[in-house]
């Protein structure tokens, strides 16, 4: 399975010191042997993150409805 893709949106729900939650809409196109020529999909992310050595990085990922 290959998978590419793209950011459509992103924004900050909250952001508390060094911690913050983020969602975010992706696209992409998802090639398997079911789908051999690629589907095209829609992801809602809810990231959690934490800010360590001034990076942010995701603790948590979640699909979202």
């Amino acid at each position: 399975m290959t998978s590419t893709g793209q950011i459509a949106d992103a924004g900050i729900e909250r952001l508390s010191g060094d911690d913050a939650t983020a969602l975010v809409v992706a696209s992409a196109n998802v090639k398997n042997t079911q789908a051999p020529q690629g589907e095209n999909r829609q992801y809602r992310l809810l990231l959690t993150l934490h800010r360590e050595d001034g990076r942010w990085l995701v603790s948590e990922l979640e699909f979202v409805a």
